[in-house]
């Protein structure tokens, strides 16, 4: 039975994707590096730390990992704060409404910093049904290794086998079925390029979910 629900954040419960791969590719031309407008679609689902070591190697940057960072993820959340384009993605709050009404366990699990997480949820006014937020500070390894997934479990006191994710990330998705939990992938967004095809079920609609759906996954 499942008893707790852990979201992912970006592309699940807000519509960040775009304004990620903005802020990336001004944030490198700041650093003098001239990227791809689809930079952003590789790293879908990983932590600062790992973009970051990438990026410092492949472009050969000279501030060192810890000021890239504390650097980008600072002007991303100034960035976010300022962008009038930001916004929960369609039927996601009203979802997060429906299945706390039915007294599910809810929890955010985001390769985001805790920061920006918290930042986040307070804008779409969802941080009262998530008391439990984990991010990739919280961990020594993020997705798609299962440790995010399984400290939100431990938090929300539920096995693992009664727990499910909705990522809509393949990190997202492989980090869940390693915790050992069922996993919804979401492809309700349109420039969402990711494979999900290891989520128990894939959706477009949060209106495809259901608390009897979601007991026969």
């Amino acid at each position: 039975m499942i008893k707790a629900i852990i979201f992912d954040m970006d592309g699940v419960l807000v519509d960040t994707e775009p304004l990620n791969d903005i802020h990336l590719v001004k944030y490198l031309e700041r650093l003098g590096i001239k990227a791809p407008e689809t930079i952003g679609e590789r790293f879908r689902g990983s932590s600062s730390k790992v973009i970051w070591e990438t990026l410092k190697e492949e472009y050969q940057l000279e501030k060192t990992l810890e000021e890239l960072i504390t650097d980008g993820r600072e002007s991303y959340i100034n960035f976010l704060k300022t962008s009038k384009d930001l916004k929960a993605v369609p039927g996601a709050v009203e979802l997060v409404k429906e299945l706390s009404r039915l007294k599910l366990k809810l929890a955010v699990a985001s390769s985001a910093s805790q920061k920006r997480v918290s930042t986040l949820i307070k804008i779409i006014k969802l941080h009262k049904h998530f008391p439990i937020i984990v991010s990739s500070d919280d961990v020594k390894n993020g997705k798609p290794a299962p440790d995010i997934f399984l400290r939100a479990a431990q938090k929300l006191n539920t096995a693992p086998v009664h727990c499910l994710v909705i990522e809509d990330s393949t990190h997202g998705i492989n980090a869940a079925k390693a915790a050992g939990m069922k996993c919804i992938g979401f492809a309700g967004l349109p420039y969402n390029k990711q494979d999900l095809e290891k989520a128990d079920i894939i959706i477009r609609d949060f209106k495809e979910i259901s608390f009897e759906k979601l007991q026969s996954i």
